[in-house]
């Protein structure tokens, strides 16, 4: 006796799936779309998580120099707000809490 290998005609995807056309034909056909129904819930799973781990990625960023927010320089006595691109100086004060010219400058640009 001798086994012969076929493919599915009526495959959903195009996954090859094969299965052998062994005395048992019911079950090795069966058995063939278990396979093809593991395969695609695997690529589904797959691709979810890599779509979840691409949010993540956006979300944290790449913490490069250009992600600043601040810059805090006290040798030359300034911070620099990098969202709006301004520069201020007097960097005890603002450390203190008076922060009057930052807000400001946030709600000019608003």
């Amino acid at each position: 006796m001798s086994i012969k290998w076929k493919r599915p005609s009526e495959s959903p995807t195009s996954r090859p799936v094969w299965w052998s056309s062994a005395p048992a034909k019911g079950l090795s056909r069966e058995t063939a779309l278990a396979l093809l129904t593991a395969k695609l819930e695997s690529g589904h799973i797959s691709q979810a998580q890599s779509q979840l781990a691409d949010e993540r990625r956006q979300q944290i960023g790449t913490q490069d120099r250009s992600e600043k927010i601040r810059t805090y320089n006290f040798l030359q006595d300034r911070i620099t707000d990098h969202r709006i691109g301004k520069s201020f100086h007097n960097i005890e004060k603002i450390m203190e809490g008076d922060m009057d010219k930052i807000v400001k400058s946030f709600q000019e640009i608003k």
